[in-house]
């Protein structure tokens, strides 16, 4: 697991991050990860990687932003945007670093664990692997097509036919009618919805399957004030990169300061809410209950006299009232909380935006370390900081090498590749 966090103002950009990465679904948990990175050695350009530390559950991300480091070389573009068309066209150009024929298979296991733990196991079992009824499979999968169905279709893939799709996970579609099979269910009774259901899953936006979040972050060549932009990349479906901007940060002369939290995002939202997401949560649900118990008793007490208008009573709507509650709890929060901590954080100077960035990160950190939950954030946290004029600086970074011992790493690191051809030759 992850925390990372960017915060923005007209001085520049700060971003920073654990270093904990998650292994086997939470068995082992390593604090070495790197997860900032500079895109460009000569330009106001960097990335941020949180969820999946793989494109497409098979190349390390620190090597595929090193070698698009490499490859753009002293190139500057205008905009930010550029910067992230040029990234997946290069991911899409070296063909996803991989052969196709493990693309495929790590689309195929990507379909089995979607199948095995969200449909099985969360949406059959609810959450329970043992004693699963799978005479609920249809019923199931007919949900699961309705709730998807609604969601937008990823441009990125929109053009990948059915037959296509199923024709690329025809193991998977195997493994999973041997299962079924062997546990005495009639597979033909949802092949056609199954492959539906895998079909609409894997083309839309929906977060039910294994993927990458990327953050790139910075500016172009004609842009005075930093932005970031949140993707999410899942990897390979018949060639085409899925991916998509999940969110847009930009600041301008009306937008002057901007937090954007990533992954686990709960401890620094309780900082510029002043209420922890889920109490919030909490505290809505119990309103709602209240309002209905309370229609209830009135109705009730009514009753013993008039049952016509305790039946005029039962048939009130709490949703409008409910409504009206979380609009004006919003309005507390915005007016009370996070306006002025962003009002504030507009102002900072860039030394301040980076030490509020780190702080945001040990605060999550501490709170895992604290509380009964894993310690999924954690290690030492890296700050980059990048500004207009000074490009991008690393505040606090971790090295896996002693420094003094390795000066040929540093002396070199400015070397483009058409200058160590050139020293080759020679």
């Amino acid at each position: 697991m992850t925390a990372i966090v960017g915060i923005l103002n007209k001085h520049g950009i700060a971003v920073a991050a654990d270093s904990a990465e998650t292994i086997g679904n939470g068995i082992k948990i390593y604090n070495k990860a790197n997860k900032i990175f500079n895109l460009s050695k000569y330009h106001p350009i960097g990335a941020a990687v949180y969820g999946s530390a793989n494109l497409g559950d098979l190349v390390p991300w620190d090597i595929v932003f090193k070698l698009y480091r490499e490859n753009i070389g002293k190139l500057c573009l205008p905009k930010i945007e550029d910067y992230v068309n040029s990234f997946v066209s290069f991911i899409e150009g070296k063909s996803f670093f991989s052969e196709s024929k493990d693309l495929e298979i790590a689309l195929c296991n990507n379909i089995l664990s979607y199948f095995n733990e969200y449909v099985i196991i969360n949406r059959i079992g609810h959450g329970n692997p043992n004693g699963i009824d799978l005479t609920k499979l249809p019923a199931v999968l007919n949900e699961i097509q309705k709730e998807i169905a609604t969601s937008p279709v990823i441009d990125s893939v929109k053009d990948v036919t059915k037959d296509e799709f199923v024709a690329s996970i025809e193991n998977a579609l195997k493994q999973i009618k041997q299962d079924l099979v062997r546990n005495r269910f009639d597979y033909k009774i949802i092949e056609k919805e199954l492959k539906d259901v895998l079909y609409l899953s894997f083309t839309r936006k929906e977060n039910m399957h294994g993927h990458s979040g990327v953050a790139i972050f910075g500016y172009g060549e004609d842009e005075i004030y930093p932005r970031l932009f949140r993707l999410k990349i899942y990897g390979a479906i018949c060639g085409k990169l899925k991916w998509y901007i999940e969110e847009k940060c930009t600041i301008d002369n009306n937008n002057t300061g901007i937090v954007c939290p990533m992954a686990q995002q709960d401890v620094m939202m309780t900082v510029l809410c002043g209420i922890e997401p889920k109490l919030q949560q909490l505290i809505v649900q119990l309103t709602s209950q209240i309002l209905t118990e309370n229609i209830k008793q009135i109705a009730s007490t009514v009753g013993k006299t008039n049952k016509s208008l305790a039946k005029s009573i039962s048939a009130i709507n709490v949703q409008p009232t409910l409504d009206l509650f979380n609009k004006n709890l919003k309005s507390i929060i915005d007016n009370n909380h996070v306006l002025p901590l962003i009002n504030t954080i507009a102002i900072l100077q860039k030394e301040d935006l980076a030490e509020v960035a780190e702080n945001l990160i040990y605060l999550t950190s501490l709170i895992r370390r604290i509380t009964p939950d894993k310690e999924s954030v954690g290690g030492p946290i890296d700050v980059a900081l990048v500004s207009k004029g000074d490009g991008f600086i690393w505040i606090k970074r971790k090295h896996y090498f002693e420094e003094t011992l390795n000066k040929n790493y540093f002396g070199k690191y400015y070397i483009d590749s058409d200058d160590r051809k050139e020293a080759n030759n020679e």
